[in-house]
Order: structure tokens, then C-alpha cells, then sequence
């Protein structure tokens, strides 16, 4: 149950909607008087009928700001605004406004792109060799014996002669030697990248009644605007 007794001043005080209104200045039996700023041009007092609740040490009224600004639009009562005090001349009230943008940023991460593999593998192929090789042979010869008074030396012995006969064998002996080698190397090399995306900004469009004073230095967004 709301409690006038716990709305004091420098309260915030918060529409219908939560729009933010402003802070107390002054309370009284009637209402409270709300300080003037970016919403209000003025002090504005608003009726104690229209005070709803506070939560979190924050005053919350019954109707929005628009119901305050419009007489009678409100139902079960007239909304009514009054007019505490005019501004002093050369009194400067601003209101600030942050407008954010979204930009790019790019960040890398590393990825396997593929995989190198070197494997040895045995293959087996014929090959041949031309080696000369040495053999012997006998020859044998008959030469008849020359004159008459020849004397035969071991006549009817038997005997023998030996001639032993030899001959090279080849013999295919395998060795391993290196015949090349295989050098395997990773390099890292860097090159440009673009990459593209769309991004947000807020940007303020202004609207006014009335005498409206503009920095010159600020953009014109709006081309009717002169």
C-alpha cells in the first residue's frame, strides 16, 4: 500500500511507464513539485492524487508524462501543471544524450586446414648387371714324335695327367646405400585478409516548436531542416 509518508525530497520520480521524470524538489499536503530539466521546461507540481507507489526509494505516478503535459486527459481527475518559477536570464539547462555505434573487430583463431604425409615405401624392380667372368679350358694336342732313334721313356706304364679346370661364379650380393634425401619443412607466411560486416549508429534527429538554437559545428541530417 503506497505511503505519502515515504516520499521525501531527492526522490526520482517515474512515469507510469518508467520514464524517468526527474527529481523531488519540495513536497507538501498537495502533491510534490517535481525540478525542472530535460523534460520540463519548469518546476512542475503534480497533484498528490496521482502518486502511486515507491519502490526501491523511487516515486512512481499513476500516469505518464504526456498525461501531465495535456489538461484533463487523465481519468478521475485533471491533470494539472503549475508554474512555480521562471527561469533566470542566461540560466543554460542541458540535457545529454549518448549516441553509440558499433565498429569491427577483427579476431583470429587457428584451424586445421589440411595434413602433410611423407611416407617411405619399399618397391621392388629387376635390374641387371653385365660382370666379366673368367673360365679355362683345355686343349689338347697331339704333335708326332720326330726321328727314328727316339727312345721311349716309361713304354707301357700307365699314367695320368691332371689338369684341374677352373671358371669364375658370380655372386649377386645386395648392400643399401643412401640415394637421396627427403626434407620435410613447414613455413608460416602472412597475408592480407578483408573481411566486411555491417554495423549500427545512433545519430539524433531534432525536432522543436518554436525558437530553436543550433550548434553550428553539429551536422544537418535532415535536408528540410534550415
Amino acid at each position: 500500500m503506497f505511503e505519502k509518508q515515504a516520499v521525501r525530497e531527492g526522490m526520482k520520480v517515474r512515469a507510469r511507464d518508467g520514464e524517468d521524470l526527474g527529481k523531488i524538489v519540495s513536497v507538501s499536503s498537495t502533491g510534490i513539485v517535481i525540478e525542472k530539466g530535460f523534460f520540463f521546461p519548469r518546476d512542475y507540481e503534480v497533484p498528490m492524487h496521482l502518486l502511486s507507489d515507491v519502490r526501491d526509494d523511487e516515486l512512481w505516478l499513476s500516469c505518464t508524462k504526456e498525461d501531465l503535459k495535456v489538461e484533463g486527459a487523465l481519468t478521475g481527475g485533471a491533470a494539472t501543471t503549475y508554474e512555480l518559477r521562471s527561469p533566470e536570464a542566461g540560466t543554460r539547462e542541458e540535457g545529454r544524450m549518448q549516441l553509440s555505434e558499433e565498429e569491427l573487430e577483427a579476431r583470429k583463431h587457428v584451424r586445421d586446414r589440411g595434413e602433410v604425409r611423407v611416407t617411405k615405401e619399399v618397391v621392388t624392380e629387376h635390374k641387371q648387371l653385365d660382370v666379366p667372368v673368367m673360365h679355362e679350358e683345355v686343349r689338347v694336342e697331339r704333335i708326332p714324335a720326330s726321328g727314328t732313334e727316339h727312345t721311349a721313356t716309361g713304354a707301357f706304364e700307365e699314367k695320368t695327367i691332371s689338369v684341374p679346370v677352373r671358371d669364375e661364379e658370380v655372386e649377386v650380393v645386395k648392400r643399401p646405400r643412401v640415394r637421396e634425401e627427403v626434407r620435410v619443412s613447414k613455413t608460416s607466411r602472412v597475408q592480407e585478409q578483408r573481411v566486411s560486416g555491417d554495423v549500427r549508429r545512433e545519430e539524433a534527429r531534432i525536432e522543436g516548436e518554436g525558437d530553436l538554437e543550433r550548434d553550428p559545428l553539429s551536422p544537418r541530417r535532415d535536408p528540410d531542416e534550415r
